[in-house]
Formats: C-alpha cells, sequence, structure tokens
C-alpha cells in the first residue's frame, strides 16, 4: 500500500485533488486559524479522504483504522498526539501481560505500522508525516503514557529517524533511505548503547564496502527490526580513525 490514499488513482487526478486539499488547508491555516488548522478543519477533510478511498477501491476489504491512517497521512499534517491517544488504551490493555511474560510488543508495533508511525518524522515531501521534533517528543510521552515498552523502543527507531533527517537537510545523501521508511514502514534498530562517543568494534576495508567485528549488547526493536544502524572504527593510518557508519538487515531472533 502507498503512503497515500490516492496512490491508485490515475496520476491526473491524483495532482488535481492533491492540489485542491492544499489549496483548503493553507486557505484555513492563514485566514481561519492562522498558526494551526485545529482538528474539526482537518477531522472533516481525513474523513472525506477515507470516504473516497473506500468508494475508489471498489470492494477491496482494508480494516477501518488502516484507512484512518492513511487519509491522516494524505492530508498533509497528521495529528500525531491525537493518533497516539487513539491507539493509547489498546497498548495499555496489553501492558501488564507483556511486562509479566518479559515478551516484545510485537502487536503494538503492528499498529504502530498501521497508522505509519514510523515514518512520522520523514519530510512530507518525502513521503513521511512531516512531524517536527517538538511534535514527535509529544508523541512519545502520549505512548509512554500507556506502555513504556513501546514507547521506548519507538524512541530508538525515531531517534535515528531524526539523525537521519538531519543528514538529508545537510545535503547527504540519505534520500533513499527515508523514501523506504515512508513507503514500508521500515523499523531501524540502534546500538547506540553499545557505543557511546567511541563507538565500538572494528571495520576492515574490503572490496565494495567495510567489514565490521564487534559486539553490540543493546539492539532496541530488534524481534521487529527491518535495518540495524550501527558504528564501528576504521583506523586509517594516513588519517586518523573515522567513524566508519554501517547499515545492515537486522537479524531474526534466535
Amino acid at each position: 500500500m502507498g503512503s497515500d490514499c490516492l496512490s491508485s488513482w490515475p496520476r491526473h487526478q491524483q495532482v488535481v485533488v492533491r492540489a485542491v486539499r492544499r489549496a483548503v488547508l493553507n486557505f484555513a491555516s492563514r485566514f481561519l486559524f492562522p498558526g494551526e488548522v485545529s482538528m474539526w478543519v482537518r477531522r472533516p477533510l481525513y474523513m472525506w479522504a477515507c470516504t473516497v478511498r473506500r468508494f475508489r477501491t471498489r470492494g477491496n476489504v482494508m480494516s477501518s483504522s488502516t484507512r484512518v491512517a492513511d487519509a491522516l497521512v494524505a492530508t498533509g499534517h497528521p495529528d500525531w498526539m491525537a493518533m497516539a491517544r487513539e491507539v493509547g488504551p489498546a497498548f495499555a490493555a496489553r501492558a501488564a501481560d507483556l511486562d509479566e511474560r518479559d515478551a516484545f510488543v510485537a502487536e503494538n508495533y503492528g499498529e504502530l505500522r498501521t497508522y505509519r508511525f514510523f515514518s512520522a518524522g520523514v519530510p512530507a515531501e518525502l513521503g513521511g508525516g512531516g512531524a517536527s521534533h517538538p511534535e514527535l517528543c509529544a508523541m512519545l510521552r502520549e505512548v509512554a503514557r500507556h506502555c513504556g515498552s513501546t514507547a521506548l523502543a519507538l524512541s530508538m527507531h525515531t531517534h535515528l529517524l531524526a539523525t537521519t533527517v538531519w543528514r538529508w537537510r545537510q545535503g547527504h545523501t540519505v534520500e533513499p533511505l527515508l523514501r523506504r521508511v515512508a513507503q514500508e514502514q521500515i523499523v531501524l534498530v540502534s546500538t547506540g548503547a553499545s557505543d557511546w562517543l567511541d563507538s565500538s568494534g572494528t571495520a576492515e576495508k574490503v572490496e565494495g564496502g567495510y567489514r565490521i567485528t564487534g559486539r553490540k549488547v543493546f539492539g532496541s526493536g530488534s524481534p521487529a527490526g527491518t535495518l540495524l544502524i550501527t558504528s564501528a572504527v576504521y583506523q586509517d593510518l594516513r588519517t586518523g580513525p573515522p567513524y566508519c557508519t554501517s547499515q545492515c538487515p537486522s537479524l531474526p531472533k534466535a
């Protein structure tokens, strides 16, 4: 499923409908509700997008939560706090049992994927939710009120994503990764607690890249992870020991 609920439409119809949406939201934010379009203006637009998709899919069965999630993102600037409040009660209902069994929050992660939380911080122009740093913090705080384990694991993905967005704004070639997060809702796994400022492990230069050797104790979100992002030290006798950041597929938990 694409990141926009209009993705199955003909291209010329997508262009027209998105232009109308942007015009309505821009007018409301500039002249009716300066600073932010209020929720009671955005919500009818969300519901309109859901209704349009229901008719356009011509009988394809989709959950109502998926339609709402796509509509929230499609309108340009989702209310991530409201979405966190919506999924929160279900997270809270599972929290005690998960803690008792020392189990990963897999079902909660499934809902986060449905509501596209994993791309909340990706810029809207790259297909993501366009959430700002304060919005991401508020979103995580709200999730934590219902399930601390889910919020902690999500925060590990979110801080890696925010770092990647910062690199994109500095001109680094990370746009494909951000677009992939938005399109596929992949989960990034961090080994930061094993690395700190000095990093850990070593990098050996080989044909086509580097071979990383090291022991990474922490990897939050690994049971549901898609991409492991870690670092190691590459000792170049000519220029000193710069850091080498490595990205590799996460392995299933044994």
